[in-house]
């Protein structure tokens, strides 16, 4: 498959992702048990380089 026929074929794809009708019976997920260590602070000047390298 060639790089423009691939890029039609995925913003068709995401069209009809996007554009299908909601579902009937929406899952029932039940709330988190306990909350995620997430770090909310600046990244470092190292972890910036570690993404760059990427």
């Amino acid at each position: 498959m060639t790089k423009g026929r691939r890029s039609k074929w995925r913003i068709k794809h995401l069209q009809e992702l996007l554009n299908r009708p909601a579902p009937t019976n929406p899952p029932e997920i039940p709330p988190a048990t306990s909350d995620l260590p997430i770090k909310c602070c600046t990244p470092t000047k190292e972890r910036h380089q570690v993404i760059e390298k990427r």
